[in-house]
């Protein structure tokens, strides 16, 4: 007896849901964002799907599903406003138990094969959250079963409800003409100009070896782990050209409109992120605040960890001459690739289509709004909507192609 054939879904796109004050708030994702009045509930449920990978395999996995936009991996974004009411109506529709926790903030226990809960909470203090299924770990976090929260603090001007005074003095400073305009010129941070890079990882093997079991059997761990070698690494979802490409993953802006990055890790390596082009200053680690936000252009992301960085949106460090005199020189896009080795070599060894992605000065313009399309085209010249999920129907030229199954016909 197995779990019964799919049901087709449509392409993916990074997505959020907004809770309560945050309707006020523009956000950083553009297309297909839903907002939640005070007091409403998103439901969120468990499912099987299956993933297009880059190269267009078909491969099965476990996701969280929004009523509002379906499986998703990772799971809906989640944004919210420090000390506002979250509710999330949970069903497991999937045979075996599973669950929804966020560490320190929120966990369901587990939910038996078709049981429903609602969780109610409270939006933690300003940070960045991984929220995930627990059970049976890792083996459910990594079938599919993460995403990311954001939560933006009650007051202040800097992302955290309890800044550092040197995180503070870095927030202070911008869009300060006064203070340092030879390192902050621009604008003051805006809360919308935040970008999310969850990293995760695939082994296609392993996703068909549960696939396989008999339903309502639990994989072993060990047995998981036990030669487990991924094929496909996931930025926020996508991979290579995908990930490169989409502007809800690759940050862009003029110089002196800085941006918030914020890396997660749902996967089973430790990744090295590498940007080209600038430097950024680390201003948070698994939740805590950085003492001192000192400057890198490489960090360390263990599975589970969270690094928050800082960007600055201005002129790369080793430019020459600075400011460039030929307006064509617009929009200037920098890479960002990970220095985990496997990450960029698996699945046949094809560099460009590991967890890899672009930064942009949009403009020569300092400060906002940022330049539009038309007038500083980029050389990706692609539509949006190519991004997005579109239909029910599998879309491959598009990137990433889910698939639901459900149960029933084992």
């Amino acid at each position: 007896m197995k779990r019964r054939e799919f049901i087709k879904y449509g392409a993916y796109g990074v997505t959020v849901v907004a809770f309560g004050s945050m309707v006020t708030i523009p956000q950083f994702i553009k297309v297909g964002a839903a907002r939640l009045p005070n007091g409403g509930t998103l439901k969120l449920s468990m499912k099987e799907v299956l993933f297009e990978m880059v190269d267009k395999r078909p491969v099965y996995h476990w996701a969280f599903a929004d009523a509002m936009h379906g499986p998703r991996i990772p799971g809906v974004m989640l944004m919210a406003r420090e000390g506002e009411m979250i509710n999330i109506a949970l069903t497991n529709e999937m045979d075996e138990a599973h669950a929804f926790a966020i560490p320190g903030v929120v966990d369901s226990g587990p939910l038996a094969a078709g049981e429903s809960r609602t969780l109610t909470f409270a939006a933690p203090r300003g940070g960045t959250y991984l929220y995930f299924d627990p059970l049976n770990a890792p083996v459910n976090r990594v079938m599919g079963l993460y995403g990311a929260m954001i939560v933006l603090p009650a007051a202040g001007n800097t992302p955290y409800s309890d800044p550092t005074p040197l995180v503070q003095g870095l927030f202070d400073a911008l869009g300060d003409q006064g203070t340092m305009p030879e390192f902050f010129p621009g604008d003051a941070w805006d809360p919308a100009r935040n970008w999310v890079w969850l990293f995760a990882a695939v082994d296609h093997k392993k996703n068909e070896m549960v696939r396989n079991l008999p339903a309502g059997q639990a994989i072993d761990p060990e047995v998981f782990l036990d030669g487990y070698l991924p094929q496909y690494f996931l930025l926020t979802g996508k991979s290579g050209f995908f990930s490169s490409h989409d502007p809800e993953i690759f940050p862009h802006g003029n110089i002196g409109q800085p941006a918030i990055i914020r890396t997660l890790n749902a996967g089973l390596a430790t990744h090295s992120p590498h940007i080209h082009g600038t430097h950024l200053a680390q201003i948070a680690v698994d939740g805590v605040v950085a003492e001192n936000p000192f400057s890198l252009d490489t960090w360390s992301l263990p599975p589970l960890g969270r690094v928050d960085l800082f960007h600055p949106f201005v002129a790369p460090l080793d430019a020459f001459p600075w400011p460039p005199s030929n307006i064509l020189e617009f929009p200037m896009p920098f890479t960002m690739h990970c220095h985990t080795e496997m990450s960029q070599t698996a699945a046949g060894g094809n560099y460009p289509q590991g967890a890899v992605t672009d930064w942009e000065i949009r403009s020569p313009q300092v400060g906002g709004p940022e330049a539009s399309e038309e007038e500083f085209p980029s050389f990706r010249g692609m539509d949006p909507a190519m991004f997005k999920r579109t239909s029910t129907a599998g879309r491959g030229s598009a990137g990433h192609v889910a698939k639901e199954s459900g149960h029933g016909s084992h």
